[in-house]
């Protein structure tokens, strides 16, 4: 009995030493942290300088060493050296630096942990000055500064803001739900990985990547690389189009000229005055990242049979806030009726065949619908087409087995007609100069216009046959037309008749237009 008691006795004086050490050390990590704090404050003050090359503001400061080395800082400023009239390079509402015994013990030192709350990054433009002759991007980190290591940065709901070089423009802004970089060297870039929410489209980006290392000298030259994701990119945004845009891909390069390529899917695209496809592309193009500006080297689309090859360019507007989109547009692999099927709200196009055409197309930024704004100026060629509508077809086989001098034959419903023209396209009225359709038998020579909203036609000029007049009738009339056969006879043809063709391309009207030309 005397034994245990003895025991218990130690056994307690044993802890009571232990708890005796502990609050003895706490107190003395207290205290040293105390201390440490104003030189901790001036390390990283003098790092973050060094690494970034920017002026740096903290607020409150506080220091701890247990369990780990520990700083928590509030209001972090960094402005960049030289800079005064751009707004903060970064600032962070509070930022929690954690390292272990062994990483302040190193050289560089190594921070295990950074977590910034409240980051809002702005990226400056571009400066156009020419760097010293065999200077790199970045430079090498010496001895003196490296400074240190970040292995592994937080920065949940981080703003990165691109300030555009002409200050008449709105900043570029993208919101990283989660941000997680990590790094295993100050020279080595850092792998990150994101979530964003896209401005517009709206949609959500996952991407994954390197980037780094830093540029302090150029920041918008900082390089970077990786691979991303767009899911639900809401197209309605942009007035006139709608669907959700799918799209994969992978970028790399620097902030401010980034390379991105890549493949869209919209299996619901529409223009807001036809019907909805299933719209694939693939894509490369060159993104400037302080301005939006975009230079697409190609876009391959395709949609039912069509097929659209592009290139040009989406420039912000210098007059307007906005992007004007301008490129050239060529199909060679192409259906009139699919075309007919993405501008129009009818069922079943008027019309159907192969399409080819070049055309500049440019569509300027504003608040009318895209075919209000769309201006398209080019040439087409429409071969071996058919119109859908029976009346006009029949019109059009009779037309031909009379200006072929075979009126008696029968009428073939299913005769084949070519269009060649030139076109523009401005407000919504396609307008057409030296179109010309011919059928067997006669070449038709147009000049006018087409509606897209109310599909009306006003259409003037010759039809030029094989046959002769009287050689289009039997009987009488036959007899009677040879005596004004040559006064329509002319360069060559049977006969050359002015037409008109008017209505709506559901109830056209075709007659001769013997009156004042319009």
């Amino acid at each position: 009995m005397i034994q245990v008691v003895g025991k218990r006795k130690i056994l307690i004086a044993i802890l009571g030493a232990v708890g005796i050490v502990f609050v003895v050390v706490s107190i003395a990590l207290v205290l040293a942290a105390r201390r440490v704090e104003p030189e901790a404050r001036k390390w990283i003050v003098n790092a973050i300088e060094t690494h970034y090359k920017a002026h740096v503001e903290l607020g409150e400061f506080h220091a701890s060493l247990y369990p780990v080395p520990k700083a928590s800082i509030e209001d972090v400023v960094l402005t960049l050296e030289g800079r005064p009239e751009l707004p903060p390079l970064a600032k962070i509402k509070r930022m929690t630096v954690e390292a272990s015994f062994f990483g302040i013990r190193q050289k560089p030192l190594r921070i295990s942990n950074l977590t910034l709350e409240g980051l809002e990054i702005s990226i400056p433009p571009r400066q156009h000055k020419d760097r010293p002759a065999g200077s790199s991007l970045v430079s090498a980190p010496s001895e003196s500064h490296a400074g240190f290591v970040l292995e592994n940065i937080i920065a949940d709901g981080m703003v990165l803001r691109l300030i555009p070089s002409d200050p008449g423009h709105d900043p570029r802004e993208f919101e990283f739900a989660n941000l997680h970089l990590s790094s295993v060297g100050i020279d080595r870039p850092m792998a990150f990985k994101a979530s964003m929410a896209n401005w517009k489209p709206p949609g959500q980006v996952e991407t994954t990547g390197e980037f780094g290392p830093w540029d302090a000298e150029q920041p918008g030259e900082t390089p970077l690389d990786g691979k991303y994701t767009f899911r639900d990119a809401d197209l309605s945004v942009f007035k006139g189009i709608s669907g959700k845009l799918a799209s994969d891909g992978e970028y790399h390069g620097r902030l401010n000229r980034i390379e991105c390529s890549g493949t869209t899917e919209t299996p619901n695209f529409a223009v807001s005055v036809g019907k909805p496809v299933d719209l694939k592309t693939e894509f490369r193009a060159i993104v400037d990242g302080t301005n939006g500006d975009t230079t697409l080297e190609f876009v391959n689309a395709r949609f039912l049979k069509t097929a659209i090859a592009a290139h040009g360019a989406v420039l912000g507007a210098r007059s307007h806030k906005g992007k004007d989109i301008a490129l050239t547009v060529s199909v060679d692999q192409g259906r009139i009726e699919d075309i007919l099927h993405l501008t129009m709200k009818s069922n079943e196009p008027f019309m159907t065949g192969p399409l080819t055409f070049r055309a500049a197309f440019n569509l300027p930024t504003g608040s009318q619908t895209i075919v209000d704004r769309l201006n398209l100026q080019g040439h087409f060629n429409l071969s071996s087409g058919h119109f859908t509508n029976l009346r006009v077809q029949d019109i059009l086989g009779n037309i031909s087995r009379r200006a072929e001098g075979e009126p008696k034959a029968e009428v073939d419903e299913n005769v084949a007609s070519n269009f060649s023209g030139d076109f523009t396209l401005q407000s919504a009225i396609m307008s057409f100069s030296r179109l010309v359709f011919d059928i067997p038998g006669a070449e038709i020579r147009l000049s006018g216009s087409y509606g897209i909203h109310g599909a009306e036609i006003d259409f003037t000029g010759q039809a030029r046959t094989e046959a002769k007049l009287s050689q289009m009738v039997t009987g009488v009339k036959s007899t009677l037309l040879k005596f004004v056969d040559p006064f329509f006879k002319k360069d060559g043809a049977g006969a050359v008749l002015p037409i008109r063709i008017t209505g709506t391309k559901e109830h056209p009207h075709f007659g001769l237009n013997f009156g004042k030309k319009k």
